[in-house]
């Protein structure tokens, strides 16, 4: 069942179906032995409080509850009576009942994967009620589960906004979190007005878990356009608010702004798949995420995007690109590798030397190992643009190369080393081949002078043998005749 309105692996649906089976087994046997042991509950909270296996004895439930969200298509429904909101588990939900609907349920209890919640639901319709008053709620008391299911209200700024069918999908970011946002008829709400807006949210908070029933994140169910308020309403043109610097972003600033859109400006130094890096001056800026249209090198880039922590130093999310012209590529930094990470160089353009110990491939990749007095470090460079231009090396090779600096770190956001991204091999320049007399190659040419000389020493060795083994032959003969004695060759009469 989605009640974390994201679909399931086919092995999790597998597992799942398999352990619904097994518990509708058990719970059956349970209530054909002792139908009249089972108490019915009348509230959503009696429901929500069982232990998973006190649910699964499948308790008879009657309760008058609200209807506070309900997608058919997903399989989606929640209601709400008095004392708590609850999940209903209706595989084969037809009816698309409205927000405030409110109805006389039957059912049992059940946990079949996150929480208590509805089964083998019957309703009968009492007519309309009012939405229940939504429980102003923070990032951290949705992420608590305690809120599972309830019908809550959550404020953020909005950072990405789809429309699909007749819903629409938010990237809303408050209260120290980021979570997603599905929104049932959209009506007259538009998708671009919505982003960088600040908005309050009403809905249901439904919880994202694994196979072991552990939650991974939140998501909000919201009914409706008449559940969505937009408090601040962002630029008409994004376009126009100020340029703000590179080296600018996410520093501190009394007014503490960091959460609306930003406007940059730079110019491209490296795409690749997984995104765009931009520099001004000596300060460079990665923009994950694929950008749709092909940029090159030296173009210049307009940019309104969010900023963000990255890995290690800022980054700009959802991005609004428009190219304003060209510009030369800002010239690379000279530095050493041991002075990478104390110059805090990320995403900048540098160029450094190194010693080469190996060179390998991975599925998207060509990649060189490079030493610089002891700090290893890989140069990368997207595998289509090696076909034609590429040296083979060997190792030992003393290298140059001119690329964008990409610093890895630890979850602590401690930098622990770098990548020299290249854009064509032209950045790559080779100073020096190593010596034909590596150790490796003296080491084998001494071997083979060593099977040589015994091979010659071997035959030698059988020479000799036959020579005194020809000498004793004479001996014997003459030992034998003592006399003159003369062999005639019949064939040339010669003696």
């Amino acid at each position: 069942m989605p009640r974390s309105f994201t679909k399931r692996s086919n092995a999790g649906l597998a597992i799942a179906a398999a352990g619904v089976l097994l518990l509708q087994a058990g719970r059956g046997w349970a209530q054909t032995q002792k139908p009249s042991s089972l108490t019915t509950l009348t509230s959503a909270q009696q429901v929500r409080v069982l232990s998973p296996d006190e649910a699964n004895r499948g308790y008879p439930v009657h309760i008058r509850a609200v209807v506070t969200y309900c997608d058919p298509a997903q399989q989606d429904f929640f209601v709400q009576d008095g004392t708590a909101g609850i999940y209903i588990d209706d595989p084969g939900l037809k009816t698309a009942f409205a927000p405030g609907d409110l109805l006389e349920i039957d059912g049992i209890s059940e946990d079949l994967d996150f929480a208590p919640q509805i089964g083998k639901p019957h309703y009968k319709s009492l007519g309309h009620a009012a939405l229940p008053e939504p429980r102003p709620a923070s990032f951290d008391a949705l992420m608590s589960t305690r809120e599972d299911s309830q019908f809550v209200q959550f404020e953020g700024v909005v950072r990405n906004a789809t429309l699909l069918a007749n819903r629409i999908t938010l990237d809303v970011v408050g209260g120290g979190g980021h979570l997603s946002a599905t929104i049932l008829n959209p009506e007259t709400l538009t998708p671009a007005r919505l982003v960088d807006a600040k908005v309050r949210l009403r809905g249901v908070c439904g919880g994202i878990y694994n196979q072991k029933k552990q939650l991974t994140g939140v998501q909000l169910a919201v009914p409706g356009a008449a559940q969505v308020s937009v408090l601040d309403r962002p630029p008409l043109d994004p376009f126009r608010l100020p340029v703000r610097p590179l080296s600018n972003l996410m520093i501190f600033t009394p007014q503490g702004d960091t959460e609306h859109r930003i406007r940059v400006q730079g110019t491209v130094t490296l795409q690749r798949p997984k995104g765009l890096f931009i520099q001004s001056g000596a300060q460079g800026l990665f923009i994950p995420g694929p950008q749709g249209a092909t940029l090159t090198p030296g173009q210049r880039l307009d940019v309104v995007g969010f900023a963000d922590i990255g890995d290690y130093t800022p980054v700009l999310q959802h991005p609004l690109i428009r190219p304003i012209g060209s510009a030369p590529l800002p010239g690379a930094i000279s530095v050493g590798a041991k002075d990478v990470l104390a110059r805090a160089l990320d995403a900048t353009r540098v160029s450094l030397e190194g010693t080469l110990r190996e060179e390998r491939r991975s599925e998207t990749d060509q990649e060189l190992v490079l030493d610089d007095g002891g700090v290893l470090f890989e140069t990368r460079i997207d595998r289509s643009k090696v076909r034609k231009g590429w040296p083979g090396l060997p190792p030992g090779s003393r290298v140059r190369v001119t690329g964008v600096c990409s610093v890895t770190a630890d979850r602590d956001r401690v930098p622990t080393g770098f990548d020299i991204l290249l854009d064509s091999p032209s950045e790559l320049a080779v100073l020096a081949r190593p010596s034909w007399w590596t150790l490796r190659n003296t080491l084998a040419s001494l071997a083979l002078l060593a099977v040589i000389t015994l091979g010659v020493l071997a035959w030698v060795g059988v020479l000799r043998r036959q020579v005194h083994l020809s000498r004793e032959r004479a001996q014997i003969l003459f030992s034998a005749n003592p006399h003159p004695a003369y062999v005639l060759d019949l064939e040339t009469l010669d003696f």
